[in-house]
């Protein structure tokens, strides 16, 4: 029957004893050396008054919230990825990821092989050996275009120069390295352009630069970009033209030997991020830094809290001196089950290997895939070509169409 397997995929991530609860920790690091015109996360100019000492408190403020919890209600925790995100974490003082670091493996268990990943701007990899001694072992590019007037287009103070010199820097540094392409930036932009853009990119993952991340741009009215397009100054790509794109990336990276393993994550085996696998496999994360969120599932598992910080870095370093954090209590909450199953659906159907009936029951309050789902619309998308599901209904994961449909899927089904 069409859409049907057999046996379901298993996530690549590192092997862990069934006795220890595998948890990542992301950092927030807010501060850009320049904002970009289609960027809506939680970033800031940073200047020379930025306080290394203070912010490095901060963080360790959180992280002792997090150990104190994990001491009372949380139970033991085993650390196996660590994430520093922005922001632009390439442009901190070293000496802050040292702190952390060395906070974290004097007081939690972390596995050996640890993955530790940094992003890094191209114009801002200046202290990236600083950060290899250290520890970190995984770099994340943001690169966005090789073609220099899109580059301007999205405010990147970068040249495609700067571009594949950083990544030929970056490479001899570390043995996993990642890079991010954004495609479908305006009409102008056609599916043949991304093709042939696309195309020389991959003949860049070559020894270490063994991933790479294709997103389409979002414009958020907030930003500049997204202001200029709802004046009209600015014209996007046609829906059609973006799907064109989405198909084209995969069936590139594919054949350059990159697996197609998320909605936007490309790999040679082996080489997937682990730090993203985690979250999207349901595991817990603590996330520390402004506005940084968190998910945190009790002892048995009954009770998954969502926890974020504090957007503004100011009041939050300031939280984090008064109280010993800086979460923004009034936008925490405890998930309800239908929250839960929600997340579960949405972060599994992201990638090939899908949502097993032993992930479901951790987060449905003990249902069954068939019992939490809407069952004969999953059966009507898996006969449309959407969905796989396996032959004992322990499983299902997303077909190539139905990954680029999945806001449809989850809401046909959940």
């Amino acid at each position: 029957m069409m859409g049907t397997v057999h046996r379901a995929m298993k996530y690549p991530i590192s092997r862990l004893s069934s006795s220890l609860t595998p948890t990542s920790i992301y950092v927030h690091y807010p501060y850009c050396s320049m904002i970009c015109s289609y960027c809506a996360f939680n970033k800031y100019h940073q200047n020379n008054t930025l306080d290394s000492s203070r912010l490095t408190y901060a963080y360790i403020s959180e992280l002792s919230n997090f150990k104190q919890m994990c001491d009372t209600s949380l139970g033991h925790r085993i650390i196996n990825t660590i994430y520093f995100g922005g922001g632009t974490p390439s442009l901190a003082d070293p000496g802050i990821f040292d702190g952390i670091l060395r906070y974290i493996r004097t007081n939690f268990e972390v596995t050996p092989d640890c993955e530790i990943t940094i992003e890094c701007n191209p114009n801002d990899i200046q202290n990236i050996k600083s950060f290899k001694e250290m520890g970190i072992n995984r770099a994340s590019l943001g690169i966005q275009s090789f073609v220099d007037s899109d580059l301007r287009f999205l405010g990147r103070k970068h040249s495609s120069s700067d571009a594949y010199q950083s990544l030929e820097l970056v490479a001899k540094y570390f043995d996993k390295v990642s890079f991010d392409l954004i495609y479908a930036r305006h009409a102008n932009q056609s599916p043949d352009k991304w093709k042939k853009e696309l195309s020389k990119a991959l003949e860049l993952c070559v020894g270490p630069v063994n991933h790479i991340s294709l997103y389409s741009l979002v414009m958020e009215p907030t930003t500049p970009l997204g202001k200029k397009v709802e004046l009209g100054l600015i014209k996007l790509p046609n829906i059609d033209d973006e799907a064109d794109m989405f198909d084209i990336s995969s069936t590139i990276a594919e054949s350059f030997g990159l697996t197609h393993y998320e909605i936007s994550n490309y790999a040679r085996q082996g080489n997937e991020s682990q730090h993203s696998l985690c979250g999207w496999a349901g595991h817990d994360y603590f996330g520390i830094g402004p506005g940084a969120a968190s998910r945190i599932t009790d002892i048995g598992g009954a009770k998954r809290q969502a926890l974020i910080g504090i957007n503004n870095p100011t009041k939050w370093a300031a939280a984090c001196e008064k109280i010993g954090h800086g979460l923004h209590l009034s936008e925490c909450k405890i998930l309800t089950d239908h929250e839960r199953i929600q997340e579960c659906m949405l972060m599994g159907l992201r990638t090939i290997f899908g949502v097993s009936e032993n992930t479901f029951l951790k987060s449905s309050g003990g249902k069954t895939l068939k019992q939490g789902l809407i069952w004969e619309e999953v059966e009507r998308l898996r006969d449309a070509g959407l969905l796989y599901v396996s032959s004992d209904c322990c499983w299902i994961g997303p077909t190539p169409k139905g990954m680029s449909l999945l806001d449809f899927v989850l809401r046909s089904i959940c």
